[in-house]
């Protein structure tokens, strides 16, 4: 019993920092490309990303699959109509 605790502690653990990792790589992304979450509602952010003139004005287009859906998810899980937005000068 204690090994199975030890383990999903253990998995538990591994999970958190990924989910860390990816939303700090995101974050450090959408600073590069100027992007910042809090400015746009979460439709605005899909409206851009479904959009290859619009991904290609807000330089997007050199991304990676995996870069896409990373920043696309950060961005929206952080806009200004979500439960936890990231804004300037908060």
């Amino acid at each position: 019993m204690r090994l199975k605790k030890v383990i999903l502690l253990s998995v538990l653990f591994i999970c958190t920092v990924n989910a860390s990792a990816w939303q700090q790589e995101a974050a450090q992304l959408a600073q590069q490309l100027q992007l910042v979450p809090g400015t746009k509602a979460s439709i605005q952010w899909k409206r851009i990303f479904n959009s290859a003139p619009r991904r290609k004005r807000y330089g997007l287009d050199t991304l990676s699959q995996e870069q896409l859906q990373q920043l696309r998810r950060y961005l929206i899980e952080h806009a200004a109509d979500s439960p936890k937005p990231i804004v300037p000068g908060l």
